[in-house]
């Protein structure tokens, strides 16, 4: 059983930081620790109530930043119309237990008691073991932003069912 724990910050980038120490070992580009800090996570978007940590047998498991607004990749998009998740990460250990589709249903729950039409993320455009990951939970890309030096972001969207 998968259960859902709101608030918890310092235990979240614990997780963050395990999983992309994990990237790094693998040559995978990953996040930065120090960019994995309270200071620089929490923002006016993203309070502290927005840190969920995903358990499985009372373990934790996986985590993700769920929040309303995501005024850098979406500025035009009105508060609430759709549910922003940043961090996913699923600790080695629960890998291939389908966490990332537990988080998305998570969000799409959270979604429907708020009236959001979607479930949006972005990564990397050249990220493709995540353009695998997503997609085949039903995102769709649905723009390809250029960055500075070349570099580009892939914009996702999950249309909430009806």
């Amino acid at each position: 059983m998968i259960e859902f724990k709101q608030g918890q910050v310092d235990l979240a980038i614990d997780i963050m930081r395990e999983v992309a120490q994990w990237g790094r070992e693998k040559g995978l580009r990953v996040w930065m620790d120090e960019w994995l800090t309270r200071d620089l996570l929490i923002t006016e978007e993203a309070d502290p109530s927005c840190f969920y940590v995903a358990y499985v047998d009372k373990q934790p498991a996986a985590c993700m930043i769920l929040q309303w607004q995501d005024r850098l990749w979406w500025p035009d998009a009105p508060k609430y119309q759709a549910a922003y998740i940043h961090k996913l990460c699923v600790r080695r250990d629960f890998a291939g237990q389908g966490l990332p589709g537990a988080c998305l249903d998570y969000a799409v729950k959270a979604c429907k008691s708020q009236g959001a039409e979607y479930v949006r993320l972005d990564t990397g455009w050249d990220e493709e073991r995540m353009k695998v990951l997503y997609t085949s939970l039903g995102f769709e890309i649905v723009e390809k932003l250029e960055r500075q030096k070349g570099k580009a972001m892939a914009l996702y969207e999950y249309k909430i069912p009806d």
